[in-house]
């Protein structure tokens, strides 16, 4: 969450319900400030960047639709991904819900939101040597996907950063399918 709050910056978060968070707030009453508030030291507290950029990042998700356009941005992303799968014949598919878009080599029937390949095997399909020169291959083509197997899409994505990503993964399949990786 604190990345998030941030703006992508080096910050802290910390959230829930008032009557606990309120434990550490100043009140302007020395008994109180002195020696009843709880102490909440960090780091980046009070860091004006990261306040700021926080502060412009809320302000922001809550007058513009950023979230809609990266979810936009990561739906078109996911049917783009399932597409090639499907195109090339390789055992595969990307799910996800939201803006994380997660690929599996390997093929389920869980309607392309939340998996319902068991645990095990999509762990042993994300921990396959395939996976690794996907992500190797995307990044020679310029994409750096998270970890090993998930698209992170924000608002800042266009058509034409998805339509890049699409074209570098097709590439990479069929590289990985003329290797007789997949």
């Amino acid at each position: 969450m604190a990345k998030i709050v941030a703006g992508g910056l080096p910050g802290g978060c910390v959230g829930g319900r008032a009557e606990i968070i309120d434990m550490m707030a100043h009140r302007g009453d020395p008994e109180w400030d002195n020696g009843q508030r709880v102490y909440h030291p960090g780091t980046f507290n009070a860091n004006p960047l990261s306040a700021v950029a926080g502060s412009v990042c809320l302000e922001m998700i809550a007058s513009q639709p950023v979230n809609q356009r990266a979810d936009a941005m990561a739906a078109r992303l996911k049917q783009g991904l399932n597409d090639i799968f499907g195109k090339m014949e390789v055992a595969g598919h990307a799910h996800g819900i939201a803006s994380m878009i997660h690929v599996v080599l390997a093929d389920c029937d869980c309607g392309r939101e939340l998996c319902t390949m068991p645990h095990r095997q999509i762990k042993q399909a994300t921990a396959s040597p395939a996976v690794t020169a996907m992500k190797l291959g995307l990044q020679n083509r310029g994409i750096d996907i998270m970890g090993r197997d998930a698209f992170l899409v924000s608002a800042t994505h266009n058509e034409n950063d998805v339509d890049q990503t699409l074209a570098a993964f097709e590439s990479t399949l069929a590289a990985l399918r003329a290797e007789n990786a997949v």
